[in-house]
């Protein structure tokens, strides 16, 4: 069985900090402590979550995807061509973590831009209305799945409320495998918006 070197070099680094670096931090240093203790905490977090960064990664991907659909195609040149190099990314089997980061990252771009846009004020009502529609209903899962992910830190205001990182991710999956909803694409069509630059 092949070890996983990663998760063990963290912990071993977490080791480090709690039985080395911190008997010699200034016990009267509540700030240090403080620091020692949030960074050991986020790399107990990385620690806990490397086996599921290639899932969210995939995850984030389809969200970003899905998005671009639910708006439509020939509505930003930039927006169709993130959405194509998007599949592209995740057609492909062997495509890593970053491809995959840099393909949403990219739609994330290209959708902000589009929302920037229609701001202006010779941007379609129509277009305006459906892409609010688009965003406000897809955004829930993906902050659902990102309180999962950070909750082991411990900021989370209602903490009770979230489930594990693994649920959260399936459900987001389960979501994105329902596909569209109608409701998304009800009205006079894609409209013209101001075309983002690029």
């Amino acid at each position: 069985m092949t070890a996983n070197h990663i998760h063990n070099g963290l912990g071993a680094a977490i080791k480090a900090l709690l039985d080395v670096v911190a008997p010699s931090v200034d016990p009267d240093d509540p700030l240090a402590h403080e620091q020692l203790q949030l960074v050991v905490d986020y790399l107990e977090l990385v620690r806990s979550r490397t086996d599921l960064i290639w899932d969210r990664e995939r995850l984030t991907l389809r969200h970003y995807l899905a998005m671009a659909d639910a708006v439509g195609p020939s509505v930003s040149t930039w927006l169709d061509g993130a959405a194509s190099a998007g599949r592209r990314a995740l057609g492909d089997a062997d495509a890593g973590v970053r491809p995959l980061r840099d393909a949403a990252a990219e739609l994330a771009g290209a959708l902000s831009e589009l929302v920037r846009a229609l701001g202006e004020p010779d941007a379609d009502p129509a277009l305006c209305a459906r892409v609010e529609v688009v965003v406000v209903d897809a955004s829930q899962v993906l902050v659902d799945v990102e309180r999962a992910w950070y909750l082991p830190l411990g900021f989370d205001p209602a903490a009770a409320e979230v489930g594990s990182v693994e649920a959260a991710l399936q459900h987001a999956t389960a979501e994105l495998d329902r596909g569209p909803q109608p409701a998304l694409y009800q009205g006079e069509g894609p409209g013209t918006a101001p075309q983002a630059p690029r």
